[in-house]
């Protein structure tokens, strides 16, 4: 599924080209599983990851409840540096950022999706994973967002 998931991502053209030589991923694929050392740099809250600890076998309802608050506010996030950058771009770049953004939808739908017949441990991973990538998408369109206002 990995592979499959590269391949789509290098057909849908995955990098959107801005001045000034900075270049933003649509996804960031990472072959490991997420650790807390790395949540705090895509702005993950530090609450989350103690929620979410606990055994692969099992699935504690405040684990789904947690994941369910912290992928809303990964998304208000996400749609809120959204939201900023199209008002600050010309139209044809604000065309490139809304196919970026739709293309990436797809993909972290396919990266992230268990099926129908996943059972509860698979349906929280999905959720984290959800929460996971909505945060580095987020975190990178800040990046974009906080180099494009430096280079006015």
């Amino acid at each position: 599924m990995q592979q499959q998931f590269i391949k789509t991502a290098r057909t849908l053209g995955m990098a959107l080209a801005f001045p000034a030589g900075i270049t933003l991923s649509l996804f960031s694929l990472s072959a490991s599983a997420q650790n807390t050392t790395g949540d705090t740099a895509i702005g993950l809250r530090p609450s989350y990851a103690s929620c979410t600890d606990h055994r692969d076998d099992e699935a504690p309802p405040a684990a789904v409840e947690c994941t369910a608050e912290e992928y809303k506010y990964q998304d208000e996030r996400l749609n809120k540096v959204y939201k900023h950058l199209m008002t600050s771009l010309d139209k044809a770049r604000q065309e490139q950022l809304r196919q970026e953004e739709r293309a990436w939808l797809e993909i972290r739908k396919g990266y992230c999706d268990t099926g129908s017949s996943a059972n509860k441990v698979a349906l929280l991973k999905s959720k984290d994973c959800n929460v996971y990538e909505t945060a580095k998408r987020a975190t990178e369109l800040e990046y974009f967002e906080r180099h494009m206002s430096s280079n006015h």
